[in-house]
């Protein structure tokens, strides 16, 4: 079970049995935790997702929908669930016969979700190249090995913090 499934699951038994009225905001800073939310968990259970998020949204903290593209991608979903930030599943970086229809259907969403408000990342950047398509397209935030690989916390406080 991924960690963004595992999360909604003890925010639902928590909802719950609070009677509705748990308050993330009174243990979290909402400016210091981003929540995401798996398309996969959102087309689960997208209704009580949907008010959960609205709850979540209204007490200052940050949704993200991650692997968009992944699975069941919903565009009626979007309409409905009001998140800050798409996350792009790398899926659509891969290499592939329909090269040129992966670019499409990737610069459409990009569009989409800037229509609609809502930041975009792309996952799964690997090279110079999709670097430029992405932002040739409207992308202005991506995650991936060109930056940089996983490392260690201690070299990640190293590298960066001192």
């Amino acid at each position: 079970m991924r960690m963004a499934e595992y999360t909604v699951q003890e925010m639902k038994k928590r909802w719950t049995a609070w009677g509705g009225m748990y308050d993330l905001a009174r243990v979290v800073d909402p400016l210091r935790l981003r929540l995401e939310i798996t398309e996969t968990a959102l087309a689960r259970d997208a209704e009580q997702c949907s008010a959960a998020i609205v709850k979540l949204r209204q007490a200052g903290f940050i949704i993200e929908i991650d692997d968009f593209g992944n699975g069941q991608s919903f565009l009626s979903m979007l309409k409905d669930i009001q998140a800050d930030l798409l996350k792009i599943d790398m899926g659509f970086l891969r290499e592939t016969d329909n090269k040129n229809r992966s670019r499409i259907i990737l610069g459409a969403i990009i569009r989409l979700a800037d229509s609609l408000g809502m930041d975009v990342v792309t996952e799964g950047v690997e090279t110079k190249a999709q670097l430029q398509f992405l932002f040739s397209q409207g992308c202005q935030s991506f995650q991936g090995y060109y930056f940089s690989r996983p490392i260690p916390v201690e070299e990640f406080e190293q590298r960066y913090l001192r």
